[in-house]
């Protein structure tokens, strides 16, 4: 039996999401910021241990 939930809503919002960093490039993390950046960022912050 699968639950009874629902996870998404068939469509997309535009709700803000809160995002917490810590680390290499948390400083980049702040206030509103499109969620096309987080994208940069993480890879920004992986570059740091090649």
């Amino acid at each position: 039996n699968a639950p009874d939930v629902l996870w998404g809503r068939g469509n997309h919002s535009d709700f803000p999401v809160p995002v917490y960093a810590w680390g290499p490039g948390a400083d980049q993390v702040t206030g509103g910021i499109d969620n096309t950046d987080i994208y940069r960022i993480i890879k920004g912050a992986l570059a740091v241990f090649n």
